[in-house]
């Protein structure tokens, strides 16, 4: 947990990023939407990254993991953190994306903790980067009176290669092969596997109302 530190950051810079943007944006909420699209970009591209390097190093599942795979999952830890409150106290954000937070919170340091299976909390952490397709949908919206109709069917497909295709594969990866390899003590269950699971299934819920809510 020696870089804990970049958590500590991530929420500082956040925070500091959002008051700067006063000064051109007078909506909490579009000050709020542009510093987790950002955020979200860059948690979601590192954890892609990550994994990348994962595979080319040949890492293990069981512990392996890279130099950029933990600063990203610090970072990480230190987004959803600064997040939850915003979206307690800002207007507009779904409140269940609290539940989203918290729970990616307690994987993320569940698993740095007890120095396992990173690979499939970074697999988790891919489906941040959704939240940027979201906004750019609601940017959108905003500045224009029509509907996206003719970005429906690009900003639908895009989310659902972000939202849901990480953590199926996550899954289904980690049910058919990963438990078999690496020793997986009940802790793990009850702090990162059965949160997991629940995640994927929120994941599947704000895919229905991202579709439904685009055309």
């Amino acid at each position: 947990m020696e870089l804990l530190w970049i958590s500590i950051v991530t929420i500082i810079a956040a925070a500091a990023l959002e008051a700067s943007l006063k000064a051109v944006l007078e909506s909490a909420q579009w000050r709020a939407r542009v510093v987790e699209t950002l955020f979200a970009l860059a948690v979601g591209f590192g954890a892609i990254a990550s994994l990348f390097e994962h595979q080319g190093m040949q890492l293990s599942l069981a512990s392996g993991v890279s130099q950029l795979g933990l600063i990203t999952l610090f970072m990480a830890l230190g987004f959803f953190a600064y997040h939850t409150h915003r979206v307690l106290f800002v207007q507009g954000f779904a409140k269940t994306l609290v539940v989203h937070h918290v729970g990616m919170i307690l994987c993320i340091a569940g698993g740095l903790i007890g120095d396992k299976a990173y690979y499939y909390i970074l697999c988790a952490c891919i489906p941040i980067t959704s939240a940027a397709v979201r906004n750019f949908r609601w940017f959108y919206r905003k500045t224009h009176k029509t509907k996206w109709k003719e970005g429906a069917v690009a900003t639908s497909t895009a989310y659902l290669v972000f939202e849901l295709v990480p953590p199926i594969w996550a899954l289904a990866h980690f049910f058919t092969l990963g438990m078999y390899q690496m020793n997986v003590p009940a802790s793990m269950w009850v702090g990162m596997v059965v949160p997991g699971v629940a995640l994927t299934l929120m994941t599947f819920y704000y895919s229905v109302l991202f579709v439904r809510r685009s055309f």
